[in-house]
């Protein structure tokens, strides 16, 4: 069977300054997987190879057998950056209208109104999003990342921002196998939306999905990116960047 995310040495470098040491994974249809590895170990930059935003310098990447960047991979593929960025004349309601209708859902409404509800943001549904706080972005990106079909869905730091409540919705989403809340039904006249059902999390559906990101959700399988810093000593004082033994970061 096609996996959903193949690696095969990928590596990235910035001239003689390496940001990704090379790389090769597998990861099944179905599974939830997370990356770890210390500040610097090039988990952001594999994730944005993956998903088609930067190229590696070496090595190739499949998405469901379709090439990183594709349009195949691109239509297989749910990426939440961990700065999301949004139109700046687009309401958050607006944004899932867009997304959901570009990837040919026809039937989106009730969707998208259970998942603000799921993240407890229904009542921003006509606000801009680019205006909200650090976490009421990172909810209006999860809602915009889940509205779509995906059969892969990569995470960039998920609970970076978020308060206790969005932490937990964001786990049940997860926990249901990157599936997507059921989700309100917007009056042609105006912005009345139906009320966003139970919160009963995610709907299960018959797709195989496939979760990878960073942080703690039911996860089945980890990968560490990159050398493992050394231990500091106990009792020691942190190396300082500069000093000799230090670690600057690049």
């Amino acid at each position: 069977m096609t996996a959903a995310l193949e690696l095969d040495g990928v590596a990235k470098s910035y001239g003689d300054a390496p940001a990704l040491s090379p790389v090769s994974l597998r990861i099944e249809r179905g599974e939830r997987v997370a990356l770890i590895g210390h500040n610097g170990s090039g988990k952001t930059t594999m994730l944005r190879i993956a998903a088609g935003l930067l190229d590696a310098s070496e090595g190739s990447v499949s998405v469901c057998g379709h090439a990183a960047g594709s349009l195949g991979a691109r239509a297989a593929l749910s990426y939440v950056a961990d700065q999301p960025t949004f139109y700046d004349d687009l309401t958050l309601w607006e944004h899932l209208e867009y997304v959901a209708r570009l990837h040919g859902e026809t039937e989106w409404e009730q969707n998208a109104a259970d998942l603000l509800g799921h993240l407890g943001i229904y009542d921003r549904a006509d606000s801009m999003p680019n205006r909200f706080s650090r976490g009421l972005k990172q909810k209006a990106a999860l809602a915009i990342g889940f509205i779509r079909p995906f059969d892969v869905l990569m995470v960039d730091e998920p609970f970076v921002g978020l308060d206790s409540a969005g932490k937990e919705a964001h786990r049940v989403a997860h926990h249901g196998a990157a599936g997507r809340p059921p989700g309100p039904r917007r009056s042609r006249r105006g912005h009345r939306y139906r009320p966003p059902r139970a919160h009963r999390g995610p709907r299960r559906r018959t797709r195989r999905r496939t979760a990878v990101g960073f942080g703690h959700v039911h996860i089945r399988r980890r990968v560490r990116i990159g050398p493992q810093p050394p231990r500091a000593r106990q009792g020691a004082d942190p190396p300082l960047p500069g000093r000799l033994g230090g670690h600057p970061d690049r």
